[in-house]
């Protein structure tokens, strides 16, 4: 058997439009929203990470754990940072793909879903499959083929599973400034 080895993808390309400047930068709790993410994947098993960013994204302070990938088409969509993120993490049998505006995401999270052979999306409330989604290499082709703006939720894996998270707090993303209100 091969040996397991699982890298994180985190997708940070996007525009942030709906926020109407860089989310990602924007403080929570005195941190920056895309640091709290990255705070949780240095906190996880990971044996590489991997950062897909915009062209012209400010650069982000990762640590040297960590590579960054840029997408120079990120404007397609998510579909296009999935593929850059699998691009960069085909040396490893498993990978898993987060979101940089989802803050709460622990690294246990990850770490449960870094653990499963088969894809395994973060449940939600409604039952539906999302991100944070874990991959093993044999459905690598399946997201290098995605187009637009979707994610890997919209591919068919069989077999699948789904895991949620410790709390539904996890689940919140921002794409607001409200969603930046402390709870």
């Amino acid at each position: 058997m091969a040996e397991r080895s699982v890298a994180l993808v985190l997708l940070a390309a996007g525009r942030g439009r709906r926020f109407g400047s860089d989310k990602l930068a924007a403080k929570l709790h005195g941190m920056s929203v895309i640091d709290h993410a990255i705070a949780s994947a240095n906190a996880a098993s990971f044996s590489a990470r991997f950062i897909v960013r915009r062209i012209d994204a400010v650069r982000v302070e990762t640590g040297h754990r960590w590579s960054l990938v840029v997408n120079e088409q990120a404007d397609e969509g998510m579909a296009s940072s999935i593929r850059c993120g699998v691009r960069a993490a085909s040396a490893h049998s498993h990978t898993v793909i987060a979101l940089a505006d989802m803050p709460y995401i622990s690294a246990g999270h990850l770490d449960a879903l870094a653990a499963r052979d088969i894809p395994t999306f973060t449940r939600y409330p409604d039952s539906r499959a999302g991100c944070p989604a874990a991959f093993p290499r044999e459905v690598y082709a399946a997201l290098l083929s995605l187009k637009g703006d979707c994610g890997a939720a919209s591919l068919t894996f069989s077999p699948s599973a789904k895991i949620a998270p410790p709390s539904g707090q996890a689940l919140q993303d921002i794409d607001l400034p409200s969603d930046l209100r402390s709870e």
